[in-house]
């Protein structure tokens, strides 16, 4: 009888799943798979080796980061598919407080969800916080990349060895502690077209015997600015602000007023409560029942306009009063030209580690770590006023004859950029028996 289909594959799988089992135990006694022992390690908790651990780990050896052309950690950081969230760009818009910085955020779950260790052994935390009040720790601030031999990344989270400061996981970097001989690099970057450059010089030196070994890096990069106003990346009339410094002025009262306090229906088609009925009497100015209230540009927008590109009056009417023309508008105030993407940075990290192994088996390990890094950043001369301020009827540079409220910014035209300085130290002593 001949065989159903159905039952000749039931029977193949079934001879089969036997044979593969007895040709496995062959194939691993004649050959022996070596496989290199990657420990991470944290509070003296040891993690078993890669191919023994169901946790995803990922090894970047110290060939892989030549190859990358890269000079700092951060960039390496970058590249990790598994990264994402973290604040590595030194420009004023996406990190406010934590400008020199850089971190790392794996899977997304917040810059302080990951553990960063040296030789498994945790790192010191970054002084600055994010914008949320996130604390993390800054691997601007980490020893030299040349002393690395390999960076662990553990993608999955380890709260039960680690504690919370693991959820998203740990990022382990492993020195270089076997290197014998001295090695010297000098890197150089610059933008095309633009005044922007990064030089870095960096070296390491060991030394040692059978016992005991010893090992020194240092670092120090240079970094020119690249402002806004160098590269702008936004449209025209994409920075504009209706606040600037010269601004606009608007009338909170007037006698005959219905509604009393400060009222702007600029955007609005209607007039609110009969405002702009009110303007006639007070400025002579041909109001039209339920039109809309104005808002004033300063009488000098135009002027000084035609000196100062970054002044953009929005008027198209300029009414005649008993007191001047007055253009009905804003004069509004390009601030987008001010800004650092890239910062001024001077960096300074030194690493130093020394170990020994007695005759009883025992070892000992000292970690010396010190990172300066200094950053300057420009801003926006100053921001706009939250409020708007009252300017008396007796003010002498007050045209209008009434109070008025100030729509601006206390500098805006004529002004230079606004910097900022962020400084950090980070000290590091770790040791071990």
């Amino acid at each position: 009888m001949a065989l159903q289909p159905i039952h000749v594959i039931k029977i193949l799988c079934v001879a089969i799943v036997p044979a593969t089992g007895l040709s496995q135990p062959v194939q691993e006694a004649g050959e022996q798979q070596v496989i290199e022992e990657i420990v991470v390690t944290g509070s003296y908790i040891r993690r078993p080796t890669q191919a023994d651990s169901p946790a995803p780990l990922s090894v970047i050896s110290q060939e892989d980061l030549s190859a990358l052309g890269v000079n700092e950690i951060s960039d390496v950081i970058e590249r990790l598919t598994i990264n994402t969230g973290s604040q590595n760009n030194p420009d004023a818009f996406t990190q406010n407080f934590t400008t020199g910085t850089s971190n790392i955020n794996l899977r997304g779950l917040g810059v302080s969800s990951t553990l960063v260790m040296i030789n498994g052994r945790r790192q010191t935390q970054s002084a600055a916080a994010t914008d949320r009040g996130e604390n993390f720790v800054d691997t601007s601030s980490l020893p030299p990349m040349i002393a690395f031999d390999r960076i662990e990344t553990l993608k999955d989270g380890a709260t039960a060895l680690y504690g919370s400061e693991a959820v998203a996981g740990v990022v382990n970097f492993i020195t270089r502690s076997d290197f014998q001989g001295f090695d010297l690099q000098l890197d150089f970057q610059s933008v095309d077209a633009h005044p922007q450059e990064d030089s870095q010089i960096s070296g390491l030196y060991g030394v040692g015997n059978d016992t005991t070994h010893f090992l020194a890096a240092f670092s120090i990069l240079d970094r020119s600015q690249l402002t806004t106003n160098d590269r702008r990346l936004s449209g025209p009339g994409d920075d504009l602000s209706q606040a600037g410094n010269p601004g606009s002025f608007l009338i909170p009262s007037l006698p005959g007023n219905p509604a009393y306090g400060l009222i702007w229906t600029a955007g609005f088609d209607s007039n609110l409560n009969g405002v702009a009925d009110a303007l006639e009497p007070q400025l002579g100015l041909p109001a039209v029942p339920g039109a809309q209230l104005p808002v004033f540009a300063d009488p000098d927008c135009a002027n000084i306009a035609a000196q100062d590109a970054k002044v953009v009056p929005d008027f198209a009417q300029v009414v005649p009063s008993p007191i001047g023309d007055i253009p009905i508008g804003l004069c509004q105030f390009d601030f987008g030209s001010y800004y650092s993407l890239v910062p001024d940075e001077q960096r300074q990290s030194a690493y130093f580690e020394l170990t020994h192994d007695f005759s009883s088996g025992i070892s000992s390990r000292v970690e010396l770590h010190f990172a300066n890094n200094e950053a300057t950043r420009n801003n926006s001369p100053t921001f706009p006023f939250a409020a708007f301020p009252e300017v008396s009827a007796t003010h002498p540079d007050n045209p209008f004859g009434t109070d008025v409220n100030f729509i601006g910014r206390v500098q805006g035209a004529g002004g230079g950029a606004v910097t900022s300085q962020h400084n950090s130290d980070t000290w590091r002593l770790a040791a071990s028996l």
